[in-house]
């Protein structure tokens, strides 16, 4: 099993440029939208490439963590409120499975995979759930040997790129200096010694790489510790094992002077090195990574060892395909009183895992669910309101309209003669989108709401949406102070709606902060702020997405259908722009809930989301001569 690792060296130069030349540009996007805290999921090699994703999310003042599998396991119960990044090469070992199968269970917000093959095992799991993304490159190098070397420089240059500006990390990252030192070094280290690794927090994805390749291929036992952990006590392993101890630090340039001081201080007779690089930042970390590959190549070599194919043991054969999830147990005791789709509608409701309250508050909500269930399988209902974005069109066709299914599920709607409501932040790009999928015989039951049902018109109306009504004063002075204060901000003044958004579409996180803080210290008074995933809308405190129930209860009595309505949208907590809307009796989300034990479930199958869920709920529609009817088991 494996590969020569000299030979996997030799073509890192080919790696690297490949690497460089691939199109990350919706990795890249994808990134930029993901909702943090992060967690970095990966096993073996692949731990080193999510220790990078982790520094470079953290020094933009996010939080990450780096995790096995096993550690995403133990800490379930916060996978509800993150964001997964599962790293593997083969996208097919027992853990890296198990660990994208526990990010479904436990509802993360977003799972993104990245592999370094394609249609791979984790790729077909991918491809089944909504919330789920994966990115496959085929390394042109074929896959590692027995250590991740070649993939790993691909991540890094993959994650570099993606997670920061720099468009390209160039072959100038593989020099040729400090070699002679790593390799007078290994010289003088005993085959008995343990070998102690410093770094400071940039540089911990090398160590720890280093600490996996070398226990990996069976060299040198390596101990971690950063510069300052280091001086506190665990120094005193030099003092007791002086003649079987070596120590290694990690330098970028802001590090070699306490990586100098740091091993200036131990005793002479110690065997020292420095790894450093000459370049600062992202392509110091590719120059370091490569450099310690060498240090593991000559690490084999003292040892007369290839770390590229040590030769594996039968019981690690076992060890690695070991199959244990069934040895995790999972506080089934609650469990068992409900079925799956409660299950995970309650923690969906309370935002936590149901383990995490005590049994008096799970009866409450098991209560209030079949209460729930029970209403809507029981009402008849005349209309459905449509939240647009997230809910009937997808954030990928944005500028596309509803995909086939959707446009056939409305059209099914409208045939069987009843009625369809859209309640949205947008204007007239709802209706040019709607007219491409609906037909125009059916255009006179579809009622819109624009402008978040400032401006509400039938589909077939070409009179709305009106942007020549009067302005809204308190708009107009706002949108003149945002416009002076922040040139990184773009706003769309309508008549009763000031759409935010950042330039680049990112960061909206920050600017809603910013506006929400200046609308407080400028005194604007009769408006409120809602939230979308990537714009902000402020709309007069009058205006709501609830005021398209009275036109469209008229159009219901008419036409002498039932006048209950059901409502579907994204944003049901406050202060997302559906909160109001899913606020009604008979209401559903296929995203955010509100807390409300009586209203705004999300019912969906477990890992589907926004518009795959938007189809689940309408695949249980059944259509009578009056009513529609939902059924939910």
């Amino acid at each position: 099993m494996g590969k020569p690792f000299q030979s996997e060296l030799l073509a890192i130069s080919e790696t690297v440029k490949w690497a460089n030349l691939i199109d990350i540009n919706l990795l890249k996007k994808e990134i930029s939208n993901l909702d943090f805290p992060v967690y970095f999921v990966g096993s073996g090699g692949s731990l080193s490439a999510c220790y990078l994703g982790v520094s470079i999310v953290e020094k933009k003042g996010k939080f990450a963590k780096a995790i096995t599998p096993l550690e995403l396991f133990a800490l379930k119960n916060t996978i509800r409120n993150s964001t997964i990044i599962i790293i593997s090469a083969s996208g097919r070992n027992t853990d890296i499975l198990f660990a994208f199968k526990m990010a479904v269970k436990f509802d993360a917000k977003s799972i993104l995979s990245i592999c370094m093959v394609e249609n791979s095992k984790l790729s077909e799991l991918s491809h089944k759930f909504t919330r789920s993304k994966i990115f496959e490159y085929k390394l042109p190098v074929g896959k590692d040997g027995f250590l991740a070397t070649n993939s790993l420089v691909s991540y890094f240059i993959i994650l570099i790129r993606a997670l920061t500006e720099n468009k390209q990390i160039y072959n100038k990252a593989i020099s040729k200096t400090n070699l002679e030192e790593i390799e007078a070094f290994c010289n003088t280290v005993n085959l008995d010694s343990s070998i102690t690794v410093l770094y400071n927090g940039w540089t911990k994805s090398i160590a720890y790489d280093i600490e996996s390749k070398s226990i990996e291929a069976a060299l040198y036992p390596i101990l971690l510790a950063d510069f300052r952990n280091f001086g506190h006590g665990r120094h005193h392993w030099f003092a007791k094992k002086v003649n079987k101890s070596a120590i290694i630090a990690i330098a970028t340039p802001e590090d070699e002077i306490i990586a100098n001081k740091t091993l200036a201080a131990l005793p002479s007779t110690i065997p020292k090195l420095i790894i450093k690089t000459n370049f600062s930042s992202d392509e110091g970390l590719l120059d370091l990574l490569i450099k310690s590959f060498q240090l593991i190549n000559n690490f084999g070599q003292s040892f007369g060892i290839d770390p590229g194919k040590p030769g594996v043991p039968e019981f690690g054969r076992k060890l690695y395909n070991l199959k244990y999830q069934s040895l995790l147990k999972i506080n089934k005791s609650l469990k068992q009183k409900i079925t799956s789709r409660a299950l995970i509608s309650i923690e969906r409701k309370i935002n936590l895992s149901i383990d995490q309250i005590d049994d008096d508050r799970v009866i409450e909500w098991i209560a209030a669910y079949k209460n729930f269930i029970s209403k809507l399988n029981k009402t008849n209902f005349g209309a459905i309101i449509f939240d647009y974005d997230g809910t009937l069109c997808a954030v990928e066709r944005k500028f596309n309209g509803p995909d086939k299914v959707i446009s056939e599920k409305l059209t099914s709607i409208l045939e069987n003669g009843f009625i369809i409501g859209i309640a949205t932040g947008r204007g007239k790009s709802v209706k040019a989108d709607l007219r491409k999928v609906l037909p125009e015989r059916l255009w006179p039951q579809v009622l819109i709401g624009y402008y978040n049902c400032s401006d509400i018109g039938l589909l077939s109306d070409n009179r709305h949406p009106n942007r020549d009504k009067q302005i809204d004063v308190e708009l107009i002075k706002l949108h003149k102070l945002i416009t002076a204060k922040y040139n990184h901000i773009r706003c769309d003044l309508r008549p009763k709606q000031l759409t935010v958004k950042h330039q680049e579409n990112s960061e909206i996180t920050n600017v809603i902060e910013q506006v929400k803080d200046s609308i407080m210290n400028w005194g604007i008074k009769n408006v409120q702020v809602l939230e979308s995933s990537h714009s902000i809308d402020i709309i007069p405190l009058e205006i709501s997405k609830i005021d398209i129930f009275n036109p469209l209860k008229d159009m219901l009595k008419k036409s002498g259908l039932s006048t209950e309505i059901l409502c579907i949208g994204d944003r049901g907590r406050w202060p997302g722009n559906d909160y109001k809307l899913l606020a009604t009796e008979y209401s559903l989300s296929v995203d955010e809930t509100s807390f409300e034990k009586d209203t705004c479930w999300n019912i969906a199958s477990m890992g589907v989301s926004h518009t795959d869920a938007t189809i689940e709920y309408l695949d249980k529609l059944s259509f009578g001569e009056k009513a529609m009817k939902l059924k939910v088991n």
